[in-house]
């Protein structure tokens, strides 16, 4: 139970991390720049298979 409670914390913690970056990264970009940004990062970490 310990690990799997700590597992959820870190991938908490690593989703959190994450969404930060892309808020840094996307600021100053148009609505079109983020969602391209967001699919092809996404595709990079492997979160889906298209």
């Amino acid at each position: 139970m310990k690990r799997a409670w700590k597992s959820g914390i870190k991938a908490s913690a690593d989703y959190y991390d994450r969404m930060s970056q892309y808020n840094k990264d996307t600021r100053n970009m148009s609505k079109e720049e983020r969602n391209r940004y967001y699919r092809d990062r996404n595709k990079e970490d492997g979160w889906f298979d298209k």
